[in-house]
């Protein structure tokens, strides 16, 4: 039963309005924040060279001033008494308005011997003081003017500073000092547009212009609101100029464009600068941005306008032959509920005026074409999980049997010594000997449990090593040569195996490969021998090892699905020789952890086996290679020890516990 739910055309309709309607509103925030950004960037770049302009008049103004100083002084009027006044007041016409008195004070006494501005004596009463300790100033070799530091008078509307120059008498010597006594020029208002305003600040942090006079005076190192605006002031007066930001009373955020000039660089120890500073409230600068974005909201608008119209028309002509699709797939639908999908009437038609509506028809129909097709697959796909959860079962119920026998035997065999019902010593220790194989097999079998657990899981992990496949050889022929003793096999190996032969390999899993193998081979082999034997092919820098019996063999058949987890030959090979089925699936995934491979051919039953295992030598050109030995035709092979404990014939348990009863 198939749910109700909106129309396509609702959908189509409702999906397009709300992805263009934040894409719509998204855009109008992207543009507008580049337009915020690029009048922001328009404002610093504004800012700064107003403030470079600034600078560079204020640098004119006092080096015009400086000239005229310097012309002055060298003028020959000075040196006659009755000239000089007339001279003084003459030149208070041609100096800048900004200079406010000119004097000409005389070295020896002190005396102010000329004045453009006496009647002004008792108001520029701090100025006069500090032209009288600048009397005795020795100006440098280069004869420029010595620009004294402001002085702050409430009695003036602006700070004032002195320019003085040496006036020399006609034998050389320095007979007068020249000064000029001038306001700071007032650039408080820049030639930059409204609201911005220029400041000038001394090297001593002193405000000496400013659009509010009542800040004129204030040391701008004791604002202790303006932090950042004194890291700028220290910019501009080390030299820097560019632009910044900093945040003015009331969190408002401010531009300010800066630059510097040089008031006195005579000499490096005396050098001074004043900073410039072009200043501008950041809303301000920004206006701008209201008629913009009342621009953004109208075009925003008739967008979505246009936007709504055209889905309504478009979302028609894309729902017809949806809709007559769908009417289709209902129609072969009912027609499947009642007869089989096929050809004829039963197809859906591919006459729409949209090439992808008829390659979505023809798909259909190719689709309904494969049902019956995919329905045989799932159906084998079936049966073949039905056969792998009876492979489970079946290995769930040899295990159980692999682990319930052993686990009885160890606990009757415990229980008998335990109860004192056995005759004598020896037997005591024959009961221990076998509880002891049971649980070495028992440790085996959970050993090959969590082994596939592993590999299943992805966590078996190996640590590859040259390793030396002669002497692991050797090793496993010890381990297992008493279990093929006692079943009167021979299990050969190869002469001359004291030659090394590295190979790339995990130790530990490569013995547990070896031992797997070599193992199965004795335990399905009743009469012969199991033979090992190894090939080096240098060309691939491989060696093959074989492990040949002649044992009960593997019917063609079922040598595929040996290598797979919980799966074996038949069940009454299980339940004559036991085991798990892991062995091999183990193996195989050893192998290729170690970058290996492992394969098993037989040539039928009672025709004995053959298993190949295939590893990398661990440096075919280097020392690490040697020359394989050759196989040895199969003989009688010489009485071994065993490697666990040194003996022949006797189990590995029985020899431990008679070792462990001595020493009792």
């Amino acid at each position: 039963m198939v749910k109700s739910g909106h129309s396509f055309r609702r959908t189509l309709l409702s999906r397009i309005l709300l992805l263009s309607v934040p894409v719509l509103l998204l855009g109008e925030a992207v543009a507008f924040r580049k337009a915020r950004t690029s009048l922001q960037d328009l404002a610093r770049r504004n800012l700064a060279e107003s403030a470079a302009r600034q600078a560079e008049g204020m640098q004119s103004w006092l080096h015009a001033t400086q000239g005229q100083l310097l012309t002055a002084a060298n003028a020959r009027q000075l040196l006659n008494v009755s000239e000089r006044q007339g001279f003084l007041n003459a030149l208070t016409q041609q100096v800048p308005p900004e200079v406010r008195c000119i004097d000409l004070t005389n070295v020896g006494d002190g005396v102010i011997e000329a004045s453009s501005c006496r009647q002004n004596i008792g108001a520029n009463a701090k100025i006069r003081e500090k032209e009288r300790k600048l009397s005795w100033f020795t100006p440098s070799a280069q004869g420029k003017p010595f620009v004294s530091d402001p002085v702050i008078d409430a009695a003036s509307p602006a700070p004032t500073f002195v320019l003085t120059a040496p006036v020399y008498g006609l034998t050389g010597r320095q007979t007068h000092i020249l000064s000029f006594q001038s306001q700071v020029r007032d650039q408080s208002r820049s030639r930059y547009p409204s609201p911005a305003f220029a400041m000038v600040v001394d090297n001593q942090g002193n405000i000496l212009t400013h659009v509010s006079s009542a800040q004129i005076g204030k040391s701008i190192w004791q604002i202790q609101s303006a932090n950042r605006l004194q890291s700028i002031v220290r910019s501009a007066l080390a030299g820097g100029e560019g632009f910044a930001h900093f945040y003015g009373e009331g969190d408002q955020e401010w531009l300010a464009g800066f630059s510097a000039i040089e008031v006195d660089p005579a000499s490096q120890a005396n050098a001074r600068s004043w900073a410039v500073l072009v200043v501008s409230p950041l809303a301000e600068e920004l206006q701008g941005l209201q008629e913009i974005f009342v621009a953004m909201i109208t075009l925003v608008g008739a967008l979505l306008a246009a936007n709504v119209l055209a889905t309504i028309y478009f979302a028609r002509d894309l729902a017809l032959p949806l809709e007559k699709l769908g009417k289709e797939a209902l129609r072969i639908r009912d027609r499947h509920l009642s007869t089989q999908v096929g050809g004829g009437s039963g197809r859906i038609p591919q006459n729409f005026r949209i090439r992808e509506m008829n390659q979505l028809a023809a798909t259909l129909n190719e689709m309904v074409d494969r049902l019956e097709t995919r329905a045989c697959e799932l159906e084998a796909a079936s049966q073949a999980a039905e056969e792998a959860n009876r492979m489970k079962s079946a290995f769930l119920a040899s295990t159980s049997h692999e682990l319930r026998n052993p686990l009885n035997g160890i606990i009757n065999f415990v229980r008998f010594v335990r109860d004192g019902l056995c005759d004598d010593r020896d037997e005591e220790l024959d009961f221990l000997d076998s509880a002891y194989d049971s649980a070495v097999h028992l440790l085996k079998v959970i050993n090959d449990i969590l082994d596939i657990a592993k590999i299943e899981s992805g966590t078996l992990t190996v640590v590859m090593e040259p390793v030396d496949l002669n002497k692991m050889l050797l090793e496993v022929h010890s381990m297992l040569d008493v279990q093929a003793r006692e079943k009167t096999l021979d299990l050969i190996l190869p002469k001359a195996l004291n030659t090394p032969l590295f190979v790339r390999a995990d130790p530990v899993r490569l013995k547990q490969v070896l031992v797997n193998v070599v193992g199965n081979s004795i335990k399905f082999t009743k009469v012969g021998s199991v033979t090992l034997g190894t090939t080096v092919d240098r060309a691939k820098g491989e060696v093959e090892i074989r492990v040949v019996d002649t044992g009960i063999g593997v019917p063609p058949k079922q040598q595929s699905k040996l290598f797979q987890p919980f799966a074996q030959a038949d069940g009454s090979t299980t339940r004559e020789f036991g085991g798990t089925g892991l062995g091999l699936s183990i193996s195989r995934n050893l192998m290729k952890l170690m970058d290996g491979w492992i394969d098993l051919y037989s040539a039928g039953e009672d025709r004995g086996t053959e298993v190949k295992i295939r590893l990398k030598l661990a440096n075919a050109n280097g020392p690490e290679y040697a020359e394989p030995p050759t196989i040895a035709a199969p003989s009688t092979p010489e009485p071994a020890e065993n490697g666990l404990n040194g003996r022949v014939a006797a189990p590995v348990g029985s020899e431990r516990l008679r070792r462990s009863s001595e020493t009792a």
